[in-house]
């Protein structure tokens, strides 16, 4: 299931849901530090932060989008109690960043509750350049 949510004009939100993954917050952190992980992306890709907690998976960078314009992408990959590993996926412009991401933190629920994510929103906007 693949769904994209804007964030009050901000940005927008891939989100994701896999029932049959056998990957754990340490699996995906570990390819997210890879050599291969950056080439297989945008041409001036950055990777601010990469870590993990015991429910979640998480890295920052940031990339120039089609127009050429840098935006900043963050990657959570939340693992909840039964396996089911939720992949979002928050891309928008630095200057928006704060807003938009405790936007997307405060406001993607799953069966009621909110994602377990690996940043609070002052480590974010503290990070971004």
């Amino acid at each position: 299931m693949l769904t994209l949510l804007t964030i009050d004009g901000r940005g927008y939100v891939s989100i994701y849901v896999d029932t049959s993954g056998d990957d754990t917050p340490e699996t995906v952190l570990a390819e997210w530090q890879l050599d291969e992980y950056p080439v297989s992306l945008e041409s001036d890709f950055v990777i601010l932060d990469a870590a993990r907690s015991e429910t979640s998976a998480s890295v920052v960078y940031t990339t120039v989008n089609a127009e050429n314009r840098a935006v900043v992408v963050i990657i959570d990959v939340s693992f909840q109690d039964d396996g089911t590993m939720i992949y979002t996926e928050l891309t928008t412009s630095p200057e928006a960043i704060a807003t938009a991401y405790a936007n997307y933190a405060n406001g993607v629920r799953v069966n009621g509750g909110l994602l377990d994510l690996t940043w609070d929103v002052e480590y974010i906007e503290a990070l971004v350049p």
